[in-house]
């Protein structure tokens, strides 16, 4: 698959988008696609980190609490070389 500048690749497990909230709501597919689309201008590391802190404040867990479940993500930001 050929990829352009300022595509993204984003290979992740279930954990993510079947993260569960206090309610029982999953964080889900479209919250991910969401996420992806408003933070598409940073690089890969700082989206990882914020997808991450998102999904701690979605969930309310505590500093350093594991989830239930996986959560492996691995985020490719294609860019330009000189």
């Amino acid at each position: 698959m050929p990829f352009r500048q300022g595509d993204w690749l984003a290979l992740y497990t279930d954990g993510i988008p079947e993260m569960m909230n206090p309610s029982e709501e999953q964080f889900g597919e479209e919250r991910l696609r969401v996420f992806l689309d408003e933070h598409s201008g940073i690089a890969a590391g700082d989206f990882a980190d914020r997808l991450l802190r998102q999904l701690a404040q979605w969930s309310e867990r505590a500093a350093g609490e594991e989830p239930d479940d996986d959560v492996t993500l691995l985020a490719v930001h294609f860019q330009a070389h000189d």
